[in-house]
């Protein structure tokens, strides 16, 4: 062989090498295309609609002969509402369940030659369902009788001459009340997007502001605000469940929810503006054991449950902050309890500062009481201090972080007094955080760490 056909033979081999890899490429594409468009026929097979998926419905219509019509229409955004019989906003979790049971309808038996559609219940069906999709997909289905064994019924579709049978939760989704379908809680702003919150009552009238993330009361805002109170009475009005929706109220209903007239009490209104400056609120009532919801700028009235009528009887107190300290205990470096001073090692254990090897569980034990121990009153002035129980200081850092003095009450013996340094207020507290603190101070000693 010379080098000429040498050179040919030695560049027919990688060609022929990169064909074969194509070759084995292009197959497994084809295999990969291929078993994917048989997962899909599984998947649409027996399928009343094989191209209709969920998210491509515009509108669908509901006819009962017993409960009327039901219209609802997917917006730009893809969200649905409610047309017809009212406008109104929609079960989103419900909705989306009801539009996939449609869209994903499957039959049993498709049966052919029907010449009678009587015994079927399909001459004058009690259920229809209008669909309209993207793409001007547009179906009609006629829902008939249940099957008399198993738990199917019959059903037809406008233009299609044959009778299927489907599982009979078509039926039961059809047969729905328009309740089921609304959204059957206030309609309001997420608690990120709240600027401002009002709480009014007959006794109270609180106005809460949010500045990034800190809560604070308007015209008061020396006051430390405790923001999961907050938060928990925005979780109670934001979920509480519409139990009746009164779109047309009659004259004398309304002329009954006067709070002027006897047998009706106005609870109070709950309000809020977001950050982009959307305000609204709903005031509610009550007459006759039933509480009445009235949204601003609705005609309508909503009757929700019971439970709403405490949270118009919370005062300010309900929502300051009670704690005593803000630390986390885990960060704390040592302690000291009248005069006597405990650090912590770098395994957590706590010991007297000069006696390491004794190790002592009750300075932790003290200082996550403390952590979470709420005050049941704070006050502004408190006179007669006379007895100091212990004197307490937190250390965090470099420099003593916390300075506390717990006093016996000068009048009642089942509680103790806290005075924290550089702070003017009172924080009374249960007996029982004493429970973990052991040393004890004289008054020789009280008086030498004061100076």
């Amino acid at each position: 062989m010379d080098e000429k056909e040498e050179g040919v033979n030695s560049f027919k081999m990688p060609l022929t090498l990169a064909s074969l890899i194509l070759l084995l490429g292009c197959f497994a594409y084809w295999d990969e295309l291929k078993t994917a468009d048989e997962k899909q026929k599984k998947i649409t097979a027996n399928r009343v609609f094989p191209d209709l998926e969920p998210e491509t419905l515009l509108s669908v219509n509901l006819e009962n002969q017993k409960s009327g019509s039901i219209k609802l229409e997917r917006g730009n955004k893809g969200e649905w509402k409610i047309v017809n019989p009212i406008s109104a906003r929609v079960n989103e979790e419900f909705v989306s369940t009801f539009m996939k049971t449609v869209s994903t309808l499957k039959f049993d038996r498709r049966i052919e030659g029907v010449k009678n559609y009587e015994p079927f219940g399909l001459n004058d069906s009690r259920q229809n369902l209008i669909l309209e999709g993207e793409g001007g997909f547009s179906a009609r289905i006629e829902v008939g009788n249940m099957t008399p064994v198993g738990q199917g019924v019959y059903l037809k579709l406008e233009g299609d001459a044959a009778v299927y049978i489907v599982n009979q939760s078509l039926s039961l989704s059809l047969s729905k009340k328009l309740i089921e379908f609304r959204k059957r809680t206030f309609d309001i702003p997420r608690w990120s997007e709240l600027a401002q919150l009002r709480l009014h009552g007959s006794e109270l009238d609180l106005i809460f502001t949010q500045d990034n993330g800190e809560w604070a009361l308007l015209n008061d805002s020396g006051v430390s605000l405790d923001t999961q109170s907050i938060r928990t009475i925005f979780n109670v009005f934001s979920k509480t469940e519409i139990r009746k929706f009164v779109d047309s109220p009659s004259a004398s209903l309304k002329k009954a929810l006067d709070p002027k007239r006897n047998g009706t009490s106005y609870l109070g209104e709950f309000a809020w503006q977001s950050h982009q400056g959307v305000s609204s609120s709903i005031s509610f009532y009550e007459n006759n054991e039933q509480i009445y919801a009235s949204i601003e700028g609705s005609d309508g009235l909503l009757i929700v449950g019971e439970n709403i009528k405490e949270e118009f009887g919370k005062t300010r107190w309900d929502f300051e902050d009670k704690r005593i300290v803000t630390y986390d205990s885990n960060d704390v470096q040592s302690l000291t309890i009248d005069s006597v001073t405990y650090v912590k090692s770098s395994d957590g254990q706590w010991a007297e500062e000069g006696k390491l090897e004794d190790v002592k569980e009750f300075p932790r034990l003290f200082l996550v009481d403390l952590e979470y121990s709420r005050a049941t009153d704070i006050l502004p002035e408190l006179k007669g201090l006379k007895n100091i129980l212990h004197k307490v200081q937190v250390k965090l850092g470099e420099n003593i972080n916390l300075t506390l003095e717990l006093w016996e009450h000068p009048s009642d013996p089942g509680v103790i007094v806290i005075k924290k340094m550089h702070d003017q207020r009172f924080y009374v507290s249960e007996r029982s955080l004493l429970e973990n603190v052991s040393a004890k101070i004289s008054k020789t000693e009280f008086d030498k760490s004061r100076g």
